[in-house]
Protein backbone atom coordinates (compact mmCIF):
# COMPACT_ATOMS: atom_id res chain seq x y z
CA UNK A 1 0.00 0.00 0.00
CA UNK A 2 1.19 3.86 -0.84
CA UNK A 3 1.61 5.81 1.81
CA UNK A 4 -0.50 9.10 2.69
CA UNK A 5 1.54 11.97 0.37
CA UNK A 6 -1.43 14.43 -0.24
CA UNK A 7 0.02 17.25 -1.94
CA UNK A 8 -0.97 20.60 -0.09
CA UNK A 9 -1.67 23.78 -2.58
CA UNK A 10 -3.50 26.46 -3.32
CA UNK A 11 -6.08 24.57 -5.00
CA UNK A 12 -8.79 22.80 -2.52
CA UNK A 13 -9.73 19.88 -2.87
CA UNK A 14 -13.29 20.34 -3.83
CA UNK A 15 -11.82 23.42 -6.33
CA UNK A 16 -9.92 20.54 -7.98
CA UNK A 17 -13.31 17.88 -8.29
CA UNK A 18 -14.99 20.72 -9.67
CA UNK A 19 -12.82 21.17 -12.20
CA UNK A 20 -12.20 17.77 -13.17
CA UNK A 21 -16.20 17.18 -13.57
CA UNK A 22 -15.99 19.96 -16.05
CA UNK A 23 -12.66 18.50 -17.76
CA UNK A 24 -14.49 14.97 -17.98
CA UNK A 25 -17.73 16.64 -19.26
CA UNK A 26 -15.73 17.33 -22.41
CA UNK A 27 -14.62 13.50 -22.55
CA UNK A 28 -16.58 11.04 -25.06
CA UNK A 29 -17.74 9.04 -22.23
CA UNK A 30 -21.71 8.27 -21.37
CA UNK A 31 -22.84 10.08 -18.60
CA UNK A 32 -23.21 7.45 -16.10
CA UNK A 33 -19.53 6.50 -16.53
CA UNK A 34 -18.27 10.33 -15.93
CA UNK A 35 -20.49 9.95 -12.49
CA UNK A 36 -19.53 6.51 -11.15
CA UNK A 37 -15.87 7.71 -11.60
CA UNK A 38 -16.55 11.35 -10.66
CA UNK A 39 -18.30 9.37 -7.04
CA UNK A 40 -15.17 7.01 -6.63
CA UNK A 41 -12.60 9.29 -6.32
CA UNK A 42 -14.51 11.22 -4.08
CA UNK A 43 -15.04 8.13 -1.92
CA UNK A 44 -18.48 7.94 -2.25
CA UNK A 45 -19.63 4.58 -3.43
CA UNK A 46 -18.00 1.56 -2.33
CA UNK A 47 -15.67 1.25 -5.06
CA UNK A 48 -13.84 4.78 -3.61
CA UNK A 49 -12.80 2.81 -0.46
CA UNK A 50 -10.59 0.83 -2.44
CA UNK A 51 -9.24 3.91 -3.71
CA UNK A 52 -8.71 5.34 -0.31
CA UNK A 53 -6.73 2.12 0.58
CA UNK A 54 -4.41 2.68 -2.08
CA UNK A 55 -4.17 6.77 -1.56
CA UNK A 56 -4.21 7.32 2.51
CA UNK A 57 -6.96 9.87 1.80
CA UNK A 58 -10.66 9.07 1.53
CA UNK A 59 -11.62 12.16 -1.18
CA UNK A 60 -9.09 11.54 -3.77
CA UNK A 61 -9.01 14.99 -5.19
CA UNK A 62 -7.36 16.34 -1.78
CA UNK A 63 -4.38 14.62 -4.09
CA UNK A 64 -2.88 17.07 -6.45
CA UNK A 65 0.19 15.02 -7.32
CA UNK A 66 0.09 13.01 -10.56
CA UNK A 67 2.96 10.96 -9.85
CA UNK A 68 1.22 9.61 -6.43
CA UNK A 69 -1.79 9.10 -8.34
CA UNK A 70 0.12 6.67 -11.02
CA UNK A 71 1.60 4.64 -8.39
CA UNK A 72 -2.02 4.11 -6.76
CA UNK A 73 -3.26 3.28 -10.48
CA UNK A 74 -0.45 0.95 -11.02
CA UNK A 75 -1.01 -0.81 -7.70
CA UNK A 76 -4.45 -0.96 -8.12
CA UNK A 77 -4.80 -2.30 -11.11
CA UNK A 78 -3.75 -6.04 -10.19
CA UNK A 79 -5.83 -5.94 -7.31
CA UNK A 80 -8.65 -8.56 -6.94
CA UNK A 81 -10.98 -6.46 -5.43
CA UNK A 82 -10.95 -3.71 -8.43
CA UNK A 83 -11.74 -7.00 -10.82
CA UNK A 84 -14.50 -7.71 -7.91
CA UNK A 85 -15.58 -4.07 -8.33
CA UNK A 86 -16.00 -4.54 -12.22
CA UNK A 87 -12.75 -2.03 -12.28
CA UNK A 88 -14.51 0.93 -11.81
CA UNK A 89 -11.52 2.10 -9.54
CA UNK A 90 -8.63 1.56 -12.05
CA UNK A 91 -10.91 3.48 -14.68
CA UNK A 92 -11.44 6.43 -12.29
CA UNK A 93 -7.64 6.63 -11.09
CA UNK A 94 -6.55 6.48 -14.55
CA UNK A 95 -8.81 9.47 -15.92
CA UNK A 96 -7.63 11.34 -12.99
CA UNK A 97 -4.08 10.74 -13.91
CA UNK A 98 -4.95 12.11 -17.44
CA UNK A 99 -6.87 15.04 -15.68
CA UNK A 100 -4.00 15.80 -13.80
CA UNK A 101 -1.34 15.63 -16.05
CA UNK A 102 -2.88 18.18 -18.66
CA UNK A 103 -2.92 20.09 -15.37
CA UNK A 104 0.73 19.72 -14.58
CA UNK A 105 1.57 20.73 -18.39
CA UNK A 106 -0.74 23.72 -18.76
CA UNK A 107 -3.14 21.81 -21.64
CA UNK A 108 -6.52 21.52 -22.19
CA UNK A 109 -8.45 18.49 -23.00
CA UNK A 110 -8.17 19.12 -26.56
CA UNK A 111 -3.79 18.57 -26.57
CA UNK A 112 -2.43 15.83 -28.43
CA UNK A 113 -0.24 13.04 -27.02
CA UNK A 114 1.22 10.75 -28.19
CA UNK A 115 -1.55 8.05 -27.47
CA UNK A 116 -4.47 10.30 -29.27
CA UNK A 117 -5.41 8.32 -31.92
CA UNK A 118 -7.89 9.56 -34.53
CA UNK A 119 -9.00 9.70 -38.56
CA UNK A 120 -5.75 11.75 -39.40
CA UNK A 121 -3.67 8.76 -37.54
CA UNK A 122 -5.61 6.19 -39.01
CA UNK A 123 -5.27 7.31 -43.14
CA UNK A 124 -1.76 7.87 -42.45
CA UNK A 125 -1.36 4.53 -41.47
CA UNK A 126 -3.66 2.76 -43.65
CA UNK A 127 -4.09 2.79 -47.62
CA UNK A 128 -7.56 3.71 -47.38
CA UNK A 129 -9.51 7.13 -48.70
CA UNK A 130 -11.56 8.58 -46.19
CA UNK A 131 -15.39 7.81 -46.94
CA UNK A 132 -14.03 4.05 -46.98
CA UNK A 133 -13.11 4.81 -42.72
CA UNK A 134 -16.21 6.87 -42.55
CA UNK A 135 -17.60 3.37 -44.15
CA UNK A 136 -16.16 1.21 -41.78
CA UNK A 137 -16.80 3.70 -38.46
CA UNK A 138 -20.28 3.84 -39.84
CA UNK A 139 -21.22 -0.38 -39.96
CA UNK A 140 -19.21 -0.66 -37.03
CA UNK A 141 -21.31 1.45 -34.81
CA UNK A 142 -24.44 0.24 -36.69
CA UNK A 143 -24.22 -3.66 -36.56
CA UNK A 144 -21.64 -3.71 -33.77
CA UNK A 145 -19.98 -6.90 -35.67
CA UNK A 146 -17.66 -6.07 -38.93
CA UNK A 147 -15.74 -8.55 -41.05
CA UNK A 148 -12.75 -7.24 -42.98
CA UNK A 149 -12.63 -9.20 -45.85
CA UNK A 150 -9.54 -9.51 -48.62
CA UNK A 151 -6.66 -11.20 -50.56
CA UNK A 152 -3.71 -11.73 -49.16
CA UNK A 153 -1.52 -8.76 -48.23
CA UNK A 154 -4.58 -6.08 -48.03
CA UNK A 155 -3.63 -4.95 -44.31
CA UNK A 156 -6.67 -6.58 -42.21
CA UNK A 157 -5.02 -7.23 -39.70
CA UNK A 158 -2.89 -4.25 -39.45
CA UNK A 159 -6.16 -2.21 -39.99
CA UNK A 160 -8.35 -4.16 -37.62
CA UNK A 161 -6.55 -2.32 -34.81
CA UNK A 162 -5.94 1.09 -35.89
CA UNK A 163 -10.09 1.15 -36.06
CA UNK A 164 -10.13 0.01 -32.74
CA UNK A 165 -7.87 2.57 -31.69
CA UNK A 166 -9.76 4.80 -34.09
CA UNK A 167 -13.12 4.39 -32.50
CA UNK A 168 -11.76 4.87 -29.14
CA UNK A 169 -9.83 7.87 -29.52
CA UNK A 170 -6.20 6.62 -28.40
CA UNK A 171 -4.18 3.59 -28.52
CA UNK A 172 -5.49 1.60 -25.69
CA UNK A 173 -4.68 -1.93 -25.55
CA UNK A 174 -5.91 -2.72 -22.67
CA UNK A 175 -9.69 -2.44 -24.03
CA UNK A 176 -8.90 -5.16 -27.23
CA UNK A 177 -8.79 -8.63 -27.01
CA UNK A 178 -6.89 -10.17 -30.13
CA UNK A 179 -7.10 -14.20 -30.69
CA UNK A 180 -7.27 -16.42 -33.57
CA UNK A 181 -9.27 -18.89 -34.77
CA UNK A 182 -8.54 -22.23 -36.38
CA UNK A 183 -9.86 -25.63 -37.00
CA UNK A 184 -9.49 -26.83 -33.66
CA UNK A 185 -11.20 -23.55 -32.08
CA UNK A 186 -14.55 -24.81 -30.29
CA UNK A 187 -16.96 -23.06 -28.03
CA UNK A 188 -15.54 -24.93 -24.90
CA UNK A 189 -12.46 -22.57 -24.99
CA UNK A 190 -13.84 -19.52 -26.34
CA UNK A 191 -17.40 -18.89 -24.38
CA UNK A 192 -17.67 -21.92 -21.33
CA UNK A 193 -16.58 -25.32 -20.80
CA UNK A 194 -15.06 -27.54 -18.24
CA UNK A 195 -11.49 -27.48 -17.21
CA UNK A 196 -9.31 -29.84 -15.33
CA UNK A 197 -9.14 -28.75 -11.30
CA UNK A 198 -6.14 -30.46 -10.59
CA UNK A 199 -7.60 -33.02 -8.70
CA UNK A 200 -8.45 -35.20 -11.14
CA UNK A 201 -12.01 -33.71 -11.52
CA UNK A 202 -13.69 -30.87 -13.38
CA UNK A 203 -14.91 -27.23 -12.99
CA UNK A 204 -16.41 -24.69 -15.15
CA UNK A 205 -14.12 -22.01 -16.61
CA UNK A 206 -15.17 -19.15 -18.93
CA UNK A 207 -13.84 -18.69 -21.83
CA UNK A 208 -11.76 -15.34 -23.29
CA UNK A 209 -14.79 -14.37 -25.07
CA UNK A 210 -17.22 -13.89 -21.44
CA UNK A 211 -13.96 -12.95 -19.52
CA UNK A 212 -13.44 -9.89 -21.79
CA UNK A 213 -17.45 -9.30 -22.21
CA UNK A 214 -17.91 -9.29 -18.61
CA UNK A 215 -14.88 -6.41 -18.55
CA UNK A 216 -16.40 -4.10 -21.18
CA UNK A 217 -19.63 -4.38 -19.49
CA UNK A 218 -17.93 -3.12 -15.95
CA UNK A 219 -17.15 -0.33 -17.97
CA UNK A 220 -20.04 0.76 -20.07
CA UNK A 221 -18.54 4.19 -20.15
CA UNK A 222 -15.93 3.24 -22.95
CA UNK A 223 -15.53 0.66 -25.93
CA UNK A 224 -14.29 -2.37 -26.30
CA UNK A 225 -12.87 -4.70 -29.20
CA UNK A 226 -12.64 -8.16 -29.89
CA UNK A 227 -10.58 -8.59 -32.98
CA UNK A 228 -10.63 -12.57 -34.91
CA UNK A 229 -7.69 -13.16 -37.22
CA UNK A 230 -8.53 -16.09 -39.60
CA UNK A 231 -12.68 -16.29 -38.86
CA UNK A 232 -13.82 -18.45 -40.99
CA UNK A 233 -10.82 -20.73 -40.01
CA UNK A 234 -12.85 -22.27 -38.04
CA UNK A 235 -16.85 -23.45 -37.68
CA UNK A 236 -17.62 -20.21 -36.13
CA UNK A 237 -21.75 -21.44 -35.28
CA UNK A 238 -20.35 -23.49 -33.37
CA UNK A 239 -17.92 -21.71 -31.97
CA UNK A 240 -20.29 -18.81 -31.29
CA UNK A 241 -23.18 -20.96 -30.04
CA UNK A 242 -25.89 -19.02 -28.30
CA UNK A 243 -23.79 -16.14 -28.93
CA UNK A 244 -24.65 -16.16 -32.41
CA UNK A 245 -27.72 -14.46 -31.35
CA UNK A 246 -26.69 -12.36 -28.60
CA UNK A 247 -23.95 -10.73 -30.74
CA UNK A 248 -26.61 -9.28 -32.81
CA UNK A 249 -26.98 -5.58 -32.56
CA UNK A 250 -30.57 -5.81 -32.01
CA UNK A 251 -29.88 -8.45 -29.13
CA UNK A 252 -27.37 -6.78 -26.85
CA UNK A 253 -28.32 -6.63 -23.29
CA UNK A 254 -30.71 -9.08 -24.19
CA UNK A 255 -29.67 -12.47 -21.16
CA UNK A 256 -29.62 -15.78 -21.86
CA UNK A 257 -28.63 -18.90 -19.76
CA UNK A 258 -25.42 -20.25 -20.98
CA UNK A 259 -25.70 -24.47 -21.48
CA UNK A 260 -22.65 -25.04 -19.29
CA UNK A 261 -22.44 -23.91 -15.50
CA UNK A 262 -25.95 -22.14 -16.41
CA UNK A 263 -25.03 -18.77 -15.93
CA UNK A 264 -27.23 -15.77 -17.14
CA UNK A 265 -25.18 -14.03 -19.53
CA UNK A 266 -25.50 -11.30 -22.14
CA UNK A 267 -23.31 -9.01 -24.79
CA UNK A 268 -22.92 -5.77 -23.71
CA UNK A 269 -23.41 -2.49 -26.42
CA UNK A 270 -19.97 -1.18 -25.97
CA UNK A 271 -18.17 -4.34 -27.24
CA UNK A 272 -17.38 -4.67 -30.64
CA UNK A 273 -16.49 -7.46 -33.03
CA UNK A 274 -13.89 -7.11 -35.68
CA UNK A 275 -12.81 -10.66 -37.84
CA UNK A 276 -10.20 -10.78 -40.55
CA UNK A 277 -11.22 -12.92 -43.62
CA UNK A 278 -8.96 -14.20 -46.12
CA UNK A 279 -11.05 -14.29 -49.90
CA UNK A 280 -8.25 -16.23 -51.40
CA UNK A 281 -7.52 -19.53 -49.40
CA UNK A 282 -9.73 -22.02 -51.13
CA UNK A 283 -9.32 -24.64 -48.08
CA UNK A 284 -11.30 -22.25 -45.66
CA UNK A 285 -14.81 -22.35 -44.37
CA UNK A 286 -17.66 -20.32 -46.24
CA UNK A 287 -19.52 -17.65 -43.64
CA UNK A 288 -23.52 -19.40 -43.41
CA UNK A 289 -25.67 -17.10 -43.94
CA UNK A 290 -26.95 -17.07 -40.47
CA UNK A 291 -23.59 -15.55 -39.43
CA UNK A 292 -23.51 -13.06 -42.30
CA UNK A 293 -26.47 -11.55 -41.21
CA UNK A 294 -25.00 -9.96 -38.12
CA UNK A 295 -22.01 -9.05 -39.85
CA UNK A 296 -20.87 -6.31 -42.05
CA UNK A 297 -18.47 -7.16 -44.84
CA UNK A 298 -15.83 -4.43 -45.54
CA UNK A 299 -13.79 -4.89 -48.64
CA UNK A 300 -10.19 -4.64 -48.23
CA UNK A 301 -8.35 -3.55 -51.63
CA UNK A 302 -4.88 -4.25 -52.75
CA UNK A 303 -3.81 -0.59 -52.67
CA UNK A 304 -0.95 -0.45 -55.15
CA UNK A 305 -2.37 3.11 -56.49
CA UNK A 306 -2.76 4.58 -53.31
CA UNK A 307 -0.43 8.15 -53.61
CA UNK A 308 0.73 7.49 -49.99
CA UNK A 309 1.62 3.99 -50.56
CA UNK A 310 3.59 5.16 -53.93
CA UNK A 311 5.32 7.63 -52.31
CA UNK A 312 6.25 5.33 -49.70
CA UNK A 313 8.26 3.26 -52.24
CA UNK A 314 9.37 6.16 -54.24
CA UNK A 315 12.99 5.46 -53.44
CA UNK A 316 13.23 2.00 -54.42
CA UNK A 317 13.00 1.90 -58.48
CA UNK A 318 12.76 -1.57 -58.83
CA UNK A 319 10.05 -2.42 -56.13
CA UNK A 320 8.18 0.47 -58.01
CA UNK A 321 8.16 -1.25 -61.30
CA UNK A 322 7.59 -4.79 -59.55
CA UNK A 323 4.59 -2.74 -58.50
CA UNK A 324 3.75 -1.69 -61.80
CA UNK A 325 4.11 -5.89 -63.10
CA UNK A 326 1.57 -6.50 -60.39
CA UNK A 327 -1.32 -3.91 -60.96
CA UNK A 328 -1.27 -5.57 -64.96
CA UNK A 329 -0.69 -9.04 -62.97
CA UNK A 330 -4.02 -8.44 -61.16
CA UNK A 331 -5.88 -7.20 -63.59
CA UNK A 332 -5.71 -10.94 -65.35
CA UNK A 333 -6.40 -12.41 -61.83
CA UNK A 334 -9.45 -10.50 -61.58
CA UNK A 335 -10.61 -11.49 -65.43
CA UNK A 336 -9.93 -15.25 -64.56
CA UNK A 337 -13.20 -17.02 -63.74
CA UNK A 338 -11.40 -19.66 -61.26
CA UNK A 339 -10.11 -16.64 -59.00
CA UNK A 340 -11.14 -13.42 -59.73
CA UNK A 341 -11.01 -10.12 -57.54
CA UNK A 342 -11.41 -11.74 -53.99
CA UNK A 343 -7.25 -13.40 -55.24
CA UNK A 344 -5.64 -9.91 -55.99
CA UNK A 345 -2.40 -9.53 -54.54
CA UNK A 346 -1.97 -6.94 -51.99
CA UNK A 347 0.64 -4.17 -51.44
CA UNK A 348 2.17 -5.46 -48.02
CA UNK A 349 3.86 -7.60 -50.11
CA UNK A 350 6.04 -4.12 -50.91
CA UNK A 351 6.01 -2.03 -47.88
CA UNK A 352 9.43 -2.54 -46.86
CA UNK A 353 10.63 -0.06 -48.79
CA UNK A 354 14.25 -1.11 -48.57
CA UNK A 355 13.67 -5.01 -49.73
CA UNK A 356 14.98 -6.80 -52.02
CA UNK A 357 12.50 -6.54 -55.01
CA UNK A 358 14.20 -9.84 -57.12
CA UNK A 359 13.44 -11.86 -53.48
CA UNK A 360 10.50 -10.57 -53.12
CA UNK A 361 9.50 -11.82 -56.29
CA UNK A 362 11.10 -15.36 -55.85
CA UNK A 363 10.22 -16.18 -52.76
CA UNK A 364 6.86 -14.29 -52.20
CA UNK A 365 5.14 -13.51 -55.03
CA UNK A 366 5.84 -16.91 -56.98
CA UNK A 367 5.35 -19.26 -55.23
CA UNK A 368 1.80 -17.67 -54.81
CA UNK A 369 1.54 -17.55 -58.40
CA UNK A 370 1.92 -21.13 -59.27
CA UNK A 371 -0.79 -22.26 -56.54
CA UNK A 372 -3.01 -19.56 -58.00
CA UNK A 373 -2.66 -21.87 -61.66
CA UNK A 374 -1.74 -24.99 -60.11
CA UNK A 375 -3.67 -26.70 -62.77
CA UNK A 376 -1.60 -24.35 -65.46
CA UNK A 377 1.91 -24.69 -65.00
CA UNK A 378 2.57 -22.81 -68.19
CA UNK A 379 0.37 -20.04 -67.12
CA UNK A 380 1.87 -19.40 -63.98
CA UNK A 381 5.15 -19.36 -65.38
CA UNK A 382 4.23 -17.07 -67.87
CA UNK A 383 3.10 -14.88 -65.49
CA UNK A 384 6.06 -15.10 -63.17
CA UNK A 385 8.39 -14.11 -66.02
CA UNK A 386 6.99 -10.91 -66.00
CA UNK A 387 7.67 -9.98 -63.00
CA UNK A 388 11.03 -11.13 -63.57
CA UNK A 389 11.37 -9.06 -66.08
CA UNK A 390 10.18 -6.10 -64.06
CA UNK A 391 12.96 -6.26 -61.52
CA UNK A 392 16.19 -7.26 -63.78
Amino acid sequence: MLEPNVIQSSVSGAEREQAFVEWLAGQDYKDKYKKDVTRTLAGYMRSGQLVAQFLGTANAFEVGGRAVVADAYEAIKSDNTNVTLHYLPSAALSQYEKFLGELESGSSAETTTDNDYGDAEFLADVYVETADLDDMKELLRRKKNLILQGAPGTGKTYAARRLAWCLMGEKDDGRILFTQFHQSSSYDEFVIGYRPDGDGGFEVAEGVFVEFADKAAADPGRDYFLIIDEINRANVSKVLGELLMLIEADHRGDTVRLSVGGREFSVPANLYIIGMMNTADRGLALIDYALRRRFAFFEMEPALAHPSFRASIAGNEKMVALVGAVEKLNEVIASDPALGSGFRIGHSYFCDANADARLVVRYELAPLVREYWFDDAKKADDEIEKLRAAVK
